[in-house]
């Protein structure tokens, strides 16, 4: 989970020219993955009317879907697959194709896009 914020970090700093600004960038895509997104999604949720499906741990499939775009949600899904049976009661359920391969490759995907993104970036750039 943290290679991925740390893969978009060093990306960023590939793209900016200040440390701060890319320290700045690094940040804020945590903040939104956080704050933001899941805000956007309890609004899409809202507005799908599906709001007391998720409220009560029904959530369409859908919902789930969009959650495999936040690492966060990501990272929060494959620990909460993989606890102990004594904490599964808290835990609420998944569909059925949220599997620890599925989220861990989610995972992968992040890290390899931009570590791939920023070896590209280093290439073209003139140092």
């Amino acid at each position: 989970y943290g290679l991925v914020y740390l893969s978009v970090a060093i990306f960023f700093s590939t793209l900016f020219k200040k440390r701060a600004t890319a320290l700045g960038g690094a940040i804020f895509l945590w903040f939104f993955f956080n704050m933001i997104l899941p805000l956007v999604l309890l609004g899409i949720a809202v507005a799908g009317k599906a709001l007391p499906d998720i409220i009560n741990g029904n959530a369409p499939d859908w919902y789930y879907v969009l959650q495999l775009i936040n690492p966060t949600s990501v990272y929060s899904a494959l620990v909460s697959l993989n606890v102990g049976l004594e904490l599964m009661e808290t835990v609420g359920e998944y569909p059925t194709f949220y599997t620890t391969e599925l989220l861990v490759t989610v995972l992968i995907i992040w890290i390899t896009v931009f570590l791939i993104l920023t070896f590209w970036r280093f290439r073209r750039k003139d140092i």
